[in-house]
């Protein structure tokens, strides 16, 4: 019976969005709403109604299937009929291409399964993107006059204030309802939170804020949150020399200044949350990338903003398995990063075998050195020599049987092969632990 009702719950929930999206759809055609308004009405609806969810479900699997069936919803309102005069048009009449509305659900999925013991993690992170994007995007398109480029489209810096403040607003309000922050290092945390969503707001594209937001504060919270003032005041300082150096660097390689920035936080973020030998092999990548990008181009529009994707993607994906099955995946992570490093850098010198067998010894010594500096709690998993070898090489017949293959999309089809071995490796270490 309990079961059945969880259920019942979960479809009363999509259904309550359906006619609330309606609701929206009929008000804002008697209103004249603008289809920017629209949108935000259903995703503040959407924030509050996600804040909640940890009073109406007490398990984990009637929000896995609530966000499911969200998804499934999202979707089928992307059908060309709902687009042009059904409910989906609600959500995307804006001119504007974005996922926003399938990252959020996401998003809202991944706080609620590993935020469970801190409601702070689950709830700061959530008011954030409901709140202060909404109000951004709002006074962006009423008041905006001060307008910056990105890659797909244009912001305005009166829409990343309002964001900058409305956070800051908020992170104080929750942090000293639901932790026990000295007052002091709530204001600097505060700020630390809100100078740091708004640069992830201001970079971010096609969505991806719903995501990047989230669960980038989620992530900074989790690993500084107990921080004393001083520990707060450097790690702002360092994050803010973070993102100037790649900004200066980023145009002596040709990466435009979203693009640097966008690295920048995301180094920053697993740097703080691993330690900066975690960031190693991936700040490495993505020098391999700029490499193999500068002497094979791929046909992609923005390869630079695909490999930030799927930077994140990769960060997240394995934090989330590292911490569901339970045993530490940070030396997985790095040895995808070791294999995606080979097949960049094959890519860069003409996809060569004997090429790739030099860079297969070479990454096999710089993955070794690296992993053996961690801490041994990581290494839980005993020598991987033998994982290390077989992913690297599979990644270097990969790019060598078919180069052609990485021309497009280059980014995410690099991801998928170095994570093969890693990954299948992983559960089999953690089912035989």
């Amino acid at each position: 019976m309990d079961a059945l009702l969880q259920i019942l719950l979960v479809a009363v929930a999509v259904e309550g969005l359906l006619v609330f999206i309606a609701a929206v759809r009929a008000l804002g055609a008697k209103l004249d709403w603008s289809a920017e308004v629209r949108r935000k009405c259903v995703h503040i609806a959407t924030g509050c109604f996600a804040m909640a969810l940890p009073l109406i479900f007490h398990e984990r699997w009637p929000v896995v299937l609530l966000v499911l069936a969200s998804i499934a919803t999202m979707l089928w309102m992307r059908l060309p009929s709902q687009r042009s005069s059904g409910l989906g048009s609600t959500l995307h009449s804006v001119e504007r291409k974005s996922w926003g509305d399938v990252l959020l659900a996401l998003a809202i999925g991944f706080l609620f399964l590993r935020s469970s013991g801190s409601p702070v993690l689950y709830v700061l992170p959530l008011a954030v993107i409901t709140l202060s994007d909404s109000a951004a995007a709002l006074a962006g398109t009423i008041y905006g006059r001060a307008i910056f480029r990105v890659e797909k489209g244009v912001k305005s810096f009166e829409g990343v204030a309002v964001f900058f403040f409305v956070t800051w607003l908020v992170s104080i309000i929750i942090l000293l309802l639901l932790t026990d922050v000295e007052r002091p290092n709530v204001i600097l945390l505060g700020l630390a939170v809100a100078a740091f969503g708004a640069l992830v707001e201001a970079d971010s594209w096609n969505g991806l804020d719903n995501v990047f937001v989230p669960i980038g504060i989620y992530i900074f919270l989790r690993g500084h949150l107990a921080g004393g003032a001083l520990d707060i005041f450097m790690l702002a300082a360092a994050f803010l020399a973070t993102a100037v150096a790649f900004s200066r660097l980023g145009p002596r390689f040709g990466v435009t200044g979203h693009a640097a920035r966008g690295h920048a936080i995301v180094v920053f973020i697993l740097a703080s949350f691993s330690g900066w030998l975690a960031a190693c092999l991936p700040v490495v990548a993505l020098f391999a990338h700029l490499f193999a990008r500068e002497k094979r181009p791929c046909r992609s529009a923005y390869p630079d903003l695909d490999m930030l994707a799927t930077f994140v993607g990769l960060a997240c994906a394995w934090l989330f398995v590292g911490e569901t099955v339970g045993p530490s995946a940070l030396h997985f992570f790095m040895l995808t990063y070791a294999g995606a490093i080979l097949v960049y850098v094959a890519l860069a010198m003409g996809c060569e075998p004997l090429v790739s067998a030099l860079l297969t010894v070479a990454l096999l010594a710089l993955y070794a050195l690296v992993m053996e500096a961690t801490v041994p709690a990581s290494r839980w998993h005993g020598p991987l020599t033998s994982a290390a070898f077989v992913s690297l090489a599979v990644c270097g017949f990969a790019v060598c049987w078919r180069p052609r293959l990485f021309d497009r999309w280059r980014a995410p089809r690099v991801a998928l092969v170095s994570s093969i071995v890693p990954t299948f490796a992983y559960f089999t270490k953690a089912l035989l632990a």
